[in-house]
C-alpha cells in the first residue's frame, strides 16, 4: 500500500511498501488497515500510529488526522501538532 502523512503546508512522510497500518479513533477503537481493506474515511486522536513493512515496524507520533483510505492508498491529513515533550509546562 502506499501512505503520505499531510500538513497544511507539505508532505512529510510517504511511503510505498506499508503491509499494514493501525491508529486509535476519536472513540478510542484501535483501527487496523490492511491491504483491499474496505475504503474509510475517520477521524484519528492524536498519539502514535503503526506502520509496518516486510523490514520493520515504526511508530510515528501524529496530532488529531483525518484518515482516508481508497485503492490502496493510505492518506493522513494532520490537523493540529502533536505537542513536544519541550512544550510542557
Amino acid at each position: 500500500m502506499k501512505m503520505q502523512l499531510r500538513t497544511p503546508d507539505a508532505i512529510v512522510l510517504e511511503r510505498n511498501d506499508v503491509l499494514s497500518f493501525s491508529g486509535t479513533l476519536q472513540d478510542e477503537r484501535r483501527i487496523t488497515i490492511l491491504p483491499g481493506h474496505a475504503p474509510l474515511l475517520a477521524v484519528l486522536q492524536k498519539g502514535n500510529v503503526t506502520i509496518k513493512n516486510e523490514k520493520e515496524e515504526e511508530e510515528i507520533l501524529i496530532g488529531e488526522s483525518i484518515l482516508k483510505f481508497r485503492d490502496d492508498q493510505i492518506s493522513l491529513y494532520v490537523l493540529d501538532e502533536p505537542e513536544s515533550k519541550e512544550e510542557r509546562p
